[in-house]
């Protein structure tokens, strides 16, 4: 199975950790997991080096590049990680699934827009795709987010994305019963 998640130890974010235990249990079980992923040294946030024994030996780990953060009078204009190296970890996915044998592909949200490439690899290489939700991409939004803002313009974006990255998918997955429901569009 090959996981396209931006982040893997020694990142330590929560996400990490879901998506390393199920890549270990992969292996557990008898699949070969391979995962593409963001190096380290282009993520945003501290590492934990102690992460990396967590790792089940014999997981196959490709890390690409990330472009930087782009900003613009010192904000963040482009950040999230999984749009930095969009490009780099699709390139990767690419060579392996021209390479490998690879029987599913599986990606875990968020980042968001990692998954916007699960339908174009499966239709090229003819290999079906998941997604595995640990947080709803498109949520109402409280009233003190509400009005022209970042918050308006990313849940506006999601509505419009999501349903993008949900075609010919295989399989939905979620730590909620609520995220698995009916799509949102």
């Amino acid at each position: 199975m090959l996981i396209i998640h931006p982040h893997w130890p020694p990142s330590n974010t929560v996400g990490v950790h879901r998506v390393r235990l199920i890549a270990n249990e992969l292996h557990e079980i008898g699949w070969k997991a391979m995962v593409v992923t963001i190096d380290e040294n282009d993520c945003e946030e501290p590492i934990a080096l102690d992460t990396n024994q967590l790792v089940a030996p014999g997981i196959e780990v490709f890390k690409v590049r990330a472009n930087p953060v782009k900003k613009i009078l010192g904000k963040r204009l482009i950040g999230d990680i999984g749009i930095r190296g969009w490009h780099a970890m699709r390139r990767k996915a690419e060579e392996i699934l021209s390479n490998e044998q690879v029987k599913f592909i599986w990606f875990s949200l968020p980042s968001w827009y990692t998954p916007l490439m699960g339908s174009g690899l499966s239709r090229q290489f003819k290999v079906p795709f998941g997604m595995d939700y640990r947080d709803p991409w498109v949520y109402e939004l409280a009233e003190h987010q509400k009005g022209l803002n970042r918050a308006t313009f990313t849940v506006t974006i999601a509505r419009i994305l999501e349903p993008i990255a949900l075609r010919n998918i295989a399989l939905i997955s979620g730590v909620s019963e609520g995220y698995l429901g009916v799509p949102r569009f």
